[in-house]
């Protein structure tokens, strides 16, 4: 979008006085705004199928019945090895403003995406809780470093400071929900604590955090109706997945990405719609790794 303001700037200066008032290209900013949108939600869902299996493995383990803590998983083990390799293979063919923007969303997609797993286990134990803990130490090494994958030098420390923020920040949201399964057996600050760590606090959330912690109906009932109280619970549940995925406009590079793909795939990227340009770069990238 800021080289369709540029060439309507320019635009402007060559047409007469008469016309300039005239030239809008708002509707291309938005296309080229819609069509990186798409592209990077192409590419971060190609890379989450190939994580699915590794997700898999994760849910098979039994988490409320963990009695010690293991250095590294197979399945994280996996999802770094992954992780690494096609986001290597997407930055070698993406201008440098586009990687930091793929690597920015990815890891918000990533990050919820692993959340999203706590929910799906029947039990987490205090021991289960150490364990992801763990993990998610691991898995944010490697989100670390998949701005400079395929070369170290690409961004300096400095210059990565606001993706380190945004990492630390999302994987907050994990180490928080943890925290909460990790609470005493009557620990009287249990709403207060989950409230104020907690993203998204709701009722159905509480419940579900509850009955992975192993508390019965019995105990978690008097629980729910303190928590109706506050007023910043909702009593509806909805996460989702895709918010934060759409780009903003100070977000936009300044460097012909575009440009530069079809000069890498030549006939293989053809033009269309916003749609099947972004699933063709996506595939095609992809294909690629």
């Amino acid at each position: 979008s800021v080289i369709i303001s540029h060439v309507a700037e320019e635009i402007k200066i060559k047409i007469e006085e008469i016309s300039r008032s005239e030239v809008n290209l708002g509707a291309a900013e938005d296309a080229f705004s819609s069509l990186i949108n798409k592209s990077i939600r192409a590419l971060i869902r190609g890379i989450e199928s190939k994580m699915e299996p590794c997700f898999s493995e994760m849910l098979k383990i039994n988490w409320g019945q963990v009695s010690s803590v293991e250095d590294q998983p197979p399945y994280v083990t996996s999802i770094c090895q992954i992780m690494s390799e096609k986001i290597c293979a997407i930055n070698a063919f993406l201008n440098t403003s586009y990687v930091r923007l793929l690597c920015n969303k990815f890891v918000v997609y990533f990050m919820r995406k692993f959340l999203q797993q706590f929910y799906k286990c029947k039990r987490i134990s205090e021991q289960g809780c150490q364990q992801l803990l763990l993990d998610l130490q691991h898995l944010r090494r490697s989100l670390q470093g998949l701005p400079n994958e395929g070369n170290p030098e690409r961004f300096s420390s400095a210059s990565l400071a606001s993706y380190e923020k945004l990492l630390v920040k999302e994987t907050k949201k994990a180490e928080n929900v943890l925290q909460i399964l990790m609470s005493p057996p009557g620990d009287k600050n249990l709403i207060t604590n989950y409230v104020d760590l907690v993203q998204h606090p709701s009722i159905p959330d509480f419940i579900k955090l509850m009955d992975l912690k192993g508390m019965k109906k019995a105990e978690i009932g008097p629980l729910v109706d303190q928590l109706g109280l506050n007023k910043k619970v909702s009593k509806t549940e909805y996460v989702d997945m895709e918010e934060d995925l759409d780009l903003q406009p100070q977000e936009m590079g300044t460097g012909s990405v575009f440009a530069g793909w079809k000069r890498t795939f030549g006939d293989s990227i053809k033009m269309g719609s916003g749609k099947d340009l972004a699933l063709g770069l996506g595939k095609e990238l992809l294909s690629r790794t």
